[in-house]
């Protein structure tokens, strides 16, 4: 009996294989922002809030790690986190410093809410290479990526349609049982004079003419079709 498992996520490999795409395209789709990686951890990462900042007339949101009174604020999460502000090294060379528990964080909110739009300052920087090992992707975001992407197309569009051969219709059957059976009557009777299609061709007409097939128009179409068919058997 076949098991079909129904996965909450599947690995970087296995995205590949879906989507019948190269690491390299993966990549590429990260970096653009238009799949976002997660991972699960196994260690304690440190907890960073939106703090908000005033420089002269302007006021900006940066990220400051959450203090209380025993020190930074450090959680082991349980559950996958989303990687996020991507940093750009070359063309398709990425590194994230920042995880998120929201796939899309919203704007920026002062204050630690445990559980919310909750960032994580990561030990290490996680690269495309470490992805390719331990990262991991959303089944719903993957579903999502699907239905809404220009990057997927019709496969029915791009798949060119087998061409079907036709099966002999009757008078075509009768006409090649015709020829088949006028060449056999010829070679029971070899003589001087079929050195070339053309010969035999002129034979064939002079002896058989009234039977179906056997004229000089319809053979000088089916010899030619019929050496093809030998050379490519």
């Amino acid at each position: 009996m076949a098991i079909v498992i129904k996965k909450n996520y599947i690995n970087f490999k296995e995205l590949c294989q879906r989507w019948s795409i190269s690491p390299e395209d993966l990549h590429y789709l990260i970096g653009e922002g238009k799949i976002v990686p997660a991972v699960i951890t196994s260690e304690s990462l440190s907890v960073y809030s939106w703090e908000e900042n005033e420089r002269g007339d302007h006021t900006f949101y940066s990220l400051e790690p959450v203090i209380e009174d025993q020190g930074w604020v450090e959680l082991r999460p349980s559950y996958p986190i989303f990687l996020q502000r991507v940093q750009r090294d070359s063309a398709y060379h990425y590194r994230f410093f920042w995880a998120n528990s929201d796939k899309s964080p919203g704007e920026p909110h002062v204050g630690y809410y445990p559980g919310f739009d909750t960032w994580f300052k990561l030990n290490e920087p996680i690269t495309m290479t470490d992805l390719e090992t331990f990262g991991i992707f959303m089944m719903d975001d993957i579903d999502e990526f699907e239905a809404v992407s220009e990057f997927i197309e019709d496969k029915a569009e791009q798949t060119p349609t087998p061409a079907v051969e036709k099966p002999l219709g009757t008078n075509e059957r009768r006409a090649l049982m015709n020829i088949i059976g006028a060449m056999l009557e010829m070679l029971k009777n070899p003589r001087p004079g079929r050195e070339d299609d053309a010969a035999i061709i002129r034979e064939l007409v002079a002896n058989y003419d009234d039977k179906h097939g056997i004229s000089e128009s319809n053979l000088n179409r089916k010899f030619p079709e019929a050496k093809r068919s030998l050379r490519g058997s």
